[in-house]
């Protein structure tokens, strides 16, 4: 009898969210990739405005074609402002064509596997706000010819070691509220590879326009790597809510 009161209360206060959208980049190659996402948002507190609490676990479909991932994870939030998150993702490459790798000594199709664990939070002040990042993931690579070539982490240019590598991940969202619906501002992405020492950095001047259940986000900057020359990135990214979750970020 209490479990199933348990289980009453739980789904009472509880609600699902779907989402999809996609991304595309133009460097260090051109590339495009669309997902779909659902999620299951329980509060655990509420004291009204942003001053909640809430779990949330999800799931998270992810292709552009030739490359396709899976991923899990489960979203704690003590504050609705403040996040921490442990994930499992699969990502599955069948692509060999990469014009900033060469597939003849690096791996790069087959599988991966990533154990992360993930903090982030925002802050706001009238009409700035901010969002930061942490995550360390632990990633294995199969490599069922045995040769131990070093694998190709493509989202981020790098080379990551054979087998099984540490990566580091930091990222920093400052904006600026132009209107209701607009905002500008600067994003800065870094990863290191622990075992590889491979590394990676991004940064971005930002705009985006939200437009009833639609989001659109331009961003233009630099991209470099320990493998990759930097050069001049465009990204653009659109995402649209069906259903809302709890998340603020």
């Amino acid at each position: 009898m209490i479990l199933l009161s348990f289980i009453f209360s739980f789904l009472v206060h509880a609600h699902i969210d779907f989402s999809s959208g996609g991304a595309f980049r133009s460097y260090p190659g051109l590339g495009a990739e669309a997902y779909g996402e659902a999620g299951y948002n329980r509060k655990i507190w509420d004291k009204g405005g942003v001053f909640y609490g809430f779990m949330r676990p999800s799931l998270r479909l992810q292709t552009s074609g030739v490359i396709n991932s899976i991923d899990t994870r489960f979203e704690f939030n003590p504050i609705s402002f403040l996040s921490v998150t442990s994930g499992y993702q699969y990502i599955r490459s069948d692509f060999e064509g990469f014009n900033f790798y060469n597939c003849d000594k690096v791996r790069c199709s087959g599988d991966m596997s990533k154990r992360y664990f993930e903090l982030k939070g925002a802050l706001a002040y009238k009409k700035v706000s901010t969002v930061f990042i942490f995550e360390r993931s632990m990633n294995i690579y199969s490599d069922s010819s045995g040769e131990g070539r070093p694998v190709a982490e493509f989202r981020f240019a790098t080379l990551a070691n054979s087998g099984r590598d540490e990566s580091y991940r930091s990222r920093l969202i400052l904006t600026y509220k132009l209107s209701v619906t607009e905002n500008i501002g600067v994003l800065s992405e870094y990863v290191r590879f622990e075992r590889s020492q491979q590394r990676y950095n991004m940064d971005l001047l930002i705009y985006s326009k939200r437009k009833e259940k639609k989001t659109y986000t331009y961003g233009l900057g630099q991209f470099g790597s320990t493998h990759q020359d930097r050069g001049i990135i465009g990204v653009f990214i659109f995402t649209h809510s069906f259903l809302d979750s709890l998340k603020l970020f």
